[in-house]
């Protein structure tokens, strides 16, 4: 029995360090501005106005 729980308890431990590992990965990607959607924001964005105008 606690073997069984010691090598439950390894299992859920290298979850945890996976969950981890995968949560820092996305928030790394999250920082900083994306130049790319920047750009197609802002030209939807002046495509808006120039219609407004006209």
């Amino acid at each position: 029995r606690d073997k069984k729980l010691k090598s439950e308890i390894g299992h859920l431990k290298a979850a945890a360090e996976r969950s981890k590992k995968w949560a820092d990965t996305a928030e790394s990607r999250k920082i900083g501005i994306d130049p790319t959607k920047t750009e197609n924001r802002l030209t939807g964005e002046l495509s808006r106005v120039l219609r407004r105008k006209l």
